[in-house]
């Protein structure tokens, strides 16, 4: 397909665009141009079509389903749960066993106090600090990241140093402080 592009009227708008068709050897046109067609409904259409077919994929998988069904209780213990738990978290109610039983799934600790209950009763306190540290741990790496960047110089080497020193502390000695 060749193409003849003739120059601006004296206006200064645009030429028209010629397109010619280029035959070879005798036989039918070879490019011919047609009109140009939308395809976006096609494409959501297509879109939907492999959503479906990921989705319907990740539902075979037991692993997925498994680590789904986790994570929602994990969000459902969270939201309610010290309205949903068997027992009161801190009343003792059973001193004489610690392995699981009918009244205690999970059974008790030391003090009498049912297990499942209490990890019940503190999702929500793991759910709220989680997101939480992490935020701020975002925040304060861009800051001291913007920081060391910004001032290249002994703030730099400084704030390099401190960080190697706390990055070196075996992470069950930094929770035990």
């Amino acid at each position: 397909m060749s193409m003849n592009v003739p120059p601006p009227d004296a206006s200064g708008a645009a030429a028209a665009v010629e397109i010619e068709a280029v035959t070879a050897a005798g036989d039918d046109v070879i490019g011919e141009a047609g009109p140009i067609t939308h395809r976006s409904y096609d494409m959501t259409a297509e879109r939907r079509q492999a959503r479906k077919e990921r989705r319907r994929l990740l539902l075979r998988r037991p692993g997925f389903v498994i680590g789904v069904s986790i994570i929602l209780a994990w969000i459902v213990c969270g939201i309610g749960g010290d309205k949903i738990t068997p027992h009161d978290p801190l009343t003792p109610v059973d001193t004489s066993s610690l392995s699981p039983r009918a009244g205690h799934l999970m059974g008790t600790d030391q003090l009498g106090r049912d297990v499942l209950s209490r990890v019940m009763a503190g999702a929500r306190d793991v759910l709220l600090v989680a997101p939480l540290a992490a935020t701020l741990a975002v925040v304060a790496g861009t800051f001291l990241g913007l920081l060391m960047g910004y001032y290249r110089s002994w703030v730099d080497e400084v704030l390099s140093r401190l960080i190697e020193v706390l990055l070196s502390i075996p992470v069950v000695l930094m929770a035990l402080l």
